[in-house]
């Protein structure tokens, strides 16, 4: 070991400064020149340094970092060669310049591999495309998006112009209560009341998908509705018979995919029919049970086929003074909290039955609350929309039982 660094640290040999006859002008020249480039190669790899600890996301970090090694050696070689002028210290100066060799030998050798890596980069004239063809694509989806928001709101429009007002809801002996709120992506939830010869009409529909196709196809469904409504079809086979081939036909020329689920309900002197398939149809009793009526077999989505009469039946209800029926799309079981938790059909229940003393606007509100308090600051994912139709209680008349009363 001694002797080891004896050898590297000798001074037998003659330093190097004797080969220059030790003239000052050839010294010096030496010298400077190898000062400085010992001082570029210093400074070099401290640039690099700085540079890939400030750009970590640069690729083949690993040969940079080999570069600053072999960067530092050829720059301690330089000193050792001013060194050596005057310390003939030449073991020393070889084991550095042999450390040096290694590092450049095995930094060439892992760059090869990269050369190809390195040419499939993209050169600053491809970068420059590639961001122009980003620009005009962005350019694209703003005015996309524009389109869309603008399809967006005439379907919101589309929905609230077909509604029911308030004063076509005014229905004697009945009590109903209507309420659809939009999502922010729309869909095509649907309700009607129509009230014609003594039969009141109750309809409510849910598009499938969303945007301006199913905003249409709910303002078509309306139309054949009312119109099939005007001409007294009251026939549940024939009436939803004859509306899904008018809707069907109208999808096929649309070229469009869509259909929707549909129940209607016709009402008159107490007893309800029901027929189409959509949600559970709930029939709420004087104490607040509720029957739930299943609608899977009473029809088949509404413009999926052109012959669907053959799947289409009805059952009827009767409902005594105090009952009714609550009707909704799966907006509302479907609801979604921050937790992803689900409304869920038996709260729907619950929040109806623990409300239904009241008048149809109450119980209407109360659901529409519990709902919008579990959604929370949850985004609304679908159309929200819930009918009631409450039976009134007849009230005596007061005239005749002043007149008893007298007598």
């Amino acid at each position: 070991m001694w002797q080891v660094g004896s050898e590297l640290l000798t001074f037998y040999f003659i330093p190097h400064g004797h080969c220059y006859l030790w003239k000052p002008d050839l010294v010096g020249l030496h010298t400077i020149s190898d000062a400085l480039i010992a001082l570029s190669y210093y400074s070099i790899p401290i640039t690099l340094f700085y540079f890939v600890r400030k750009r970590k996301d640069l690729p083949f970090i690993k040969i940079f970092l080999l570069f600053i090694g072999f960067i530092v050696a050829c720059g301690t070689t330089h000193i050792m060669e001013i060194w050596t002028l005057w310390h003939p210290t030449y073991w020393l100066s070889g084991s550095i310049k042999a450390l040096t060799a290694i590092i450049s030998v095995f930094t060439a050798v892992q760059l090869v591999p990269l050369v190809p890596k390195a040419l499939a980069l993209p050169s600053p004239a491809q970068l420059e495309r590639a961001n122009q063809e980003i620009k005009l694509l962005n350019k694209k989806l703003t005015v996309e998006n524009l389109r869309m928001s603008a399809e967006l709101e005439v379907t919101k429009q589309l929905q609230q112009m077909i509604l029911p007002k308030s004063e076509e809801l005014e229905i004697e002996g009945l009590d109903i209560a209507g309420y659809m709120e939009p999502a922010d992506e729309v869909g095509g939830d649907y309700y009607d009341v129509l009230y014609t010869d003594g039969v009141t009409t109750l309809s409510i529909g849910d598009v499938t998908g969303h945007g301006l196709e199913s905003g249409i196809l709910m303002v078509m469904t309306q139309t054949a509705v009312r119109t099939l409504k005007e001409i007294q079809e009251y026939d549940p086979v024939k009436f939803l018979d004859v509306l899904n081939r008018t809707i069907y036909k109208n999808v096929q020329r649309m070229n469009s995919e869509k259909n929707l689920t549909l129940v209607v309900l016709n009402y008159s002197e107490g007893n309800v029919s029901i027929s189409g398939q959509h949600e559970e149809t709930l029939i709420v009793r004087n104490d607040g049970k509720i029957e739930r009526i299943d609608t899977m077999d009473l029809g088949f989505p509404i413009g999926l086929d052109d012959d669907i009469a053959n799947f289409i039946s009805h059952v009827t209800v009767e409902l005594q003074p105090g009952e009714g029926v609550v009707l909704y799309t799966d907006g509302i079981p479907e609801a979604y909290n921050i937790h992803k938790k689900q409304y869920g059909l038996n709260q729907l229940c619950e929040a109806v039955s623990q409300n239904w003393q009241n008048s149809a606007q109450v119980i209407k509100n109360a659901v529409i609350t519990d709902v919008k308090r579990h959604i929370g600051k949850q985004k609304m994912f679908d159309d929200i929309t819930l009918l009631v139709l409450k039976r009134q209680v007849e009230q005596p008349d007061l005239v005749s039982v002043d007149e008893k009363n007298s007598s």
